[in-house]
């Protein structure tokens, strides 16, 4: 017995070092499966934890000062991406951009794709960006740091839906530094935005950029959902609407009722500005999937925000919308050809064709599997290779799918393709990939209700699409 006490007492220090080991092992043990907690819910933009501190009490991996903890608090953190973010009662302290240039001309933001750029001039001009952006450090914790933070979240995560839902990457000619997607906060551009299809550059007017910005600043004050408007869903949507499909399924001329005889040759429009190559005039059916596809995804992002197209709320927007396709089909004097091969709507001139689109891509999602739909119809564009005008204009005998009258035609060699379909072409197509999405034929409600009759090669194809290619 005396010899065991004398071991322990000679060896104390040695016994007290082991344990001590012992103890950091396994206190590291638990600090890594707390990091490995929060790593593996990192993809939940909402996931938080409460944390009851003491007085003193040290937080890992977040800057705060804990000298000025004078009582019992409870920190609230979240994890948005890799970055951790606590809120202290009212002091909010969040680590969110990286501030890549800093100079006279420009400020930019960025996280982990986007870059938002910042014309500095802006601040002189009625149409001007939030002055207290310029203001915002990379190493300061206040709350416009935490707002910008908060905005790019925001629109990162409507990116990182439409790579999901579109399963296409736009090129990323206009990457700036490292980040592939790029954001101008620009001048009145005769536009609310404006964007590159397929690729990654979107403009947005300060007025707009600011609506977020506020609208996220608020939320960080008083739990006010934050709006992001249309224009944000629109423009970024052209980037992933790629060239090399949809205008290439969906691209066709129209007879445009614009009464100014400069526009307006021989009563077929070419675009607005016939001169300057503007396509916009040929491509509705894409412009339908730009108007509303956003809008059907909201419900989907991590972060929980509103929809918003200037002061109508999503529902509002999209029964103004459905309006203008039920006047057209409960006009029973009006046909198909009537409408589809106009660009405005005969009984409303203020109005163009694009909103009946919207508002069937509308209906057909909200009747056949919402978010689904989409991923259908998305994955089903991809299979159409043999209804593009690439292939078409392969075969010896064209004439039913192409309009004749652009085959000699080289004002559009700039683009992706220089021929259209005709218009009924187009509208088949368009009746397919709905179809695709639906995981259902649509003839009947493509004939019936809509009052345009596909071709019987077009309900086959619709039909061998869906039966070959099952995708849940």
């Amino acid at each position: 017995m005396d010899k065991l006490y004398n071991d322990f007492k000679n060896n104390t220090f040695k016994y007290v070092f082991g344990l001590f080991i012992v103890y950091k092992i396994i206190s590291f043990i638990i600090l890594m499966s707390e990091k490995q907690h929060l790593k593996d819910n990192s993809f939940v933009l909402s996931f938080e934890e409460e944390l009851e501190l003491k007085p003193n009490s040290t937080i890992i991996d977040t800057k705060i000062n804990t000298d000025t903890i004078q009582d019992d608090v409870t920190y609230k953190r979240k994890v948005i991406g890799d970055t951790q973010i606590v809120k202290v009662q009212n002091n909010i302290m969040y680590e969110p951009i990286i501030i890549e240039m800093k100079n006279k001309e420009v400020m930019t933001f960025a996280r982990n794709k986007l870059v938002v750029i910042v014309d500095k001039d802006l601040v002189n001009e009625p149409d001007s960006i939030n002055k207290e952006i310029f203001n915002i450090v990379d190493d300061r914790y206040d709350i416009y740091n935490y707002t910008m933070g908060y905005t790019i979240v925001i629109i990162e995560d409507i990116i990182n839906k439409y790579e999901e839902v579109f399963g296409f990457i736009p090129r990323d000619n206009y990457k700036f530094n490292k980040y592939p997607i790029r954001l101008e906060i620009g001048r009145s551009m005769g536009a609310a935005g404006r964007a590159v299809h397929g690729d990654s550059l979107v403009m947005i007017r300060p007025y707009y950029f600011n609506t977020l910005y506020n609208s996220v600043y608020r939320y960080l004050q008083d739990g006010t959902i934050p709006t992001v408007q249309n224009i944000f869903f629109y423009e970024f949507g052209r980037n992933y609407l790629a060239p090399e499909y949809f205008w290439n399924l969906l691209s066709y001329r129209y007879i445009d009722l614009a009464k100014d005889p400069e526009v307006v040759k021989n009563g077929l429009s070419w675009g607005r500005n016939v001169d300057k190559n503007d396509l916009f005039r040929t491509l509705m059916l894409t412009q339908g999937f730009v108007n509303v596809t956003g809008s059907l995804i909201v419900d989907q992002l991590n972060f929980k925000v509103k929809h918003a197209y200037e002061s109508y709320t999503r529902e509002e927007f999209w029964k103004s919308m459905e309006d203008k396709l039920d006047a057209y089909i409960n006009n029973y004097s009006l046909s198909s050809s009537d409408v589809f091969n106009y660009e405005l709507l005969e009984w409303d001139t203020s109005t163009s064709l694009d909103n009946i689109i919207s508002a069937i891509i509308i209906r057909t999602w909200r009747n056949y599997g919402n978010y689904r739909f989409l991923i259908r119809l998305f994955k089903g564009v991809k299979l159409m290779t043999d209804r593009m005008i690439t292939y078409f204009m392969t075969l010896d005998d064209n004439t039913k799918y192409i309009d004749q009258d652009t085959i000699n035609n080289d004002q559009y060699k700039w683009v992706v393709m220089d021929k259209k379909l005709t218009m009924q072409t187009a509208w088949e197509n368009f009746y397919i990939m709905l179809s695709f999405g639906a995981n259902t034929n649509l003839y009947d409600y493509f004939k019936g209700t809509l009052k345009f009759e596909p071709r019987e090669e077009a309900r086959l194809y619709a039909d061998n699409l869906i039966t070959r290619n099952k995708i849940d």
